[in-house]
C-alpha cells in the first residue's frame, strides 16, 4: 500500500497542529511521558477506593474518558510490550487502576475483547500478516 508523499505530509502537518493544540507538540520524549505518568497516578489517586469515578453504584460518561486513558496505557504495556513507557510500567503495577479497568470490561464494555480481536484482526489482514484466530 503506498501513498502520495502529499498525502503523508498533510496528515503530519494535522497530527503536529492537534498535538500543538493540546499543548503536547513541544514537549520533548523525556517531558511527555513525564506528563503522561502524571496523568495515570492523577487517575489513580482520584478513584481512590471507589469502585468508579463518581460512585461505586455505576459508571458514568467520566469513567468512559477514564477507561480509555488505562485501557490505552494497558494495551501499550500489555500488547505492545513497550517496557520505556513509565506510565505503562505505572499502571502494569498497579492493582487498583487494573482492577478498575476489569471492572470497566465486565460492566460498561463486556464485549471489548471481541471488538479488540475483530480490529487486529482486520489490521493484519488489511497488512498481510496472519490473523489471530
Amino acid at each position: 500500500f503506498k501513498m502520495g508523499k502529499g498525502v503523508l505530509n498533510g496528515f503530519r502537518k494535522q497530527i503536529i497542529s492537534t498535538l500543538n493544540t493540546m499543548g503536547n507538540g513541544d514537549l520533548t520524549d523525556e517531558q511527555y511521558h513525564a506528563e503522561y505518568l502524571k496523568d495515570i497516578q492523577s487517575i489513580e489517586t482520584f478513584l481512590g477506593d471507589k469502585k468508579f469515578v463518581v460512585s461505586d453504584e455505576k459508571p458514568t460518561s467520566y469513567d468512559c474518558n477514564a477507561y480509555t486513558i488505562l485501557k490505552f496505557t494497558q494495551r501499550i504495556h500489555d500488547e505492545m510490550e513497550v517496557r520505556n513507557c513509565p506510565a505503562a510500567n505505572h499502571f502494569a503495577e498497579s492493582e487498583a487502576l487494573k482492577s478498575y479497568v476489569k471492572r470497566m470490561d465486565d460492566v460498561a464494555f463486556p464485549d471489548m475483547s471481541t471488538v479488540l480481536e475483530t480490529r487486529k484482526d482486520a489490521v493484519a489482514s488489511y497488512l498481510g500478516a496472519p490473523s489471530h484466530a
